[in-house]
């Protein structure tokens, strides 16, 4: 079961899931899937260096950088990790479950795992100017400019936020459950959710022209 993928500046995909592991140059030819650990990879980011940092359950993280050989995997906190994100100054910044948050510097060494409310958080997203945003349940949102201090979490909506992605111009759109979607330009002031069809979206993506998928 695949949980996430991520692409490095050469066009290197890395998929990730329970357990296991895979890679593609071109996103047709898969490298046969193999083990890293025994826990359930959930989420995966690369900085511009190309180092890939996959982050799962009981805080399990690790990281490789050619998403071919891969570090023994350790654990951060003990919460599960639900999503990764990287700024352009290689700020990783993972969030998870109880409203967790920890952060890291080059992927390797990471903060101690903090608080920012209590609420599930699924996935994270970070603009070109660095801010984060952090979405999870009953619309919780959170935000920071740095991944260390953070907003007191607003909500927005009452659904499940399962996926956010931010297009160049600094446009946040969030989705989830029961076909809801949000936007903001900020990450601060949001759109009234509204349905796009009945379907729990699990995640959001956006191209170089701006386009949302």
């Amino acid at each position: 079961h695949w949980q996430a993928v991520a692409v490095n500046s050469a066009g290197r995909f890395v998929a990730v899931g329970y357990k296991y592991v895979s890679y593609s140059d071109d996103g047709i030819t898969w490298a046969t899937p193999f083990q890293v650990g025994t826990t359930t990879w959930r989420t995966i980011a690369v900085n511009s260096s190309g180092r890939f940092v996959v982050a799962g359950e009981y805080g399990d993280i690790s990281y490789s950088n050619d998403g071919i050989t891969w570090a023994t995997p350790f654990q951060v906190g003990n919460v599960a990790w639900y999503g990764i994100a990287v700024n352009s100054a290689g700020r990783f910044v993972a969030v998870g479950g109880s409203g967790y948050v920890s952060y890291s510097n080059d992927g390797i060494t990471w903060a101690t795992p903090f608080q920012v409310g209590i609420r599930f958080r699924f996935a994270v997203a970070v603009n070109s100017s660095g801010r984060f945003v952090a979405v999870g349940e009953y619309g919780d949102i959170s935000y920071s400019n740095d991944g260390i201090t953070w907003a007191t979490p607003l909500q927005v909506g009452t659904r499940r936020w399962q996926g956010i992605a931010v297009n160049s111009s600094g446009r946040f759109v969030v989705a989830g459950e029961y076909g809801d979607i949000s936007y903001s330009d900020d990450g601060i002031t949001w759109a009234t959710p509204f349905q796009v069809g009945t379907p729990h979206w699990q995640a959001v993506a956006v191209n170089s022209a701006g386009r949302f998928v």
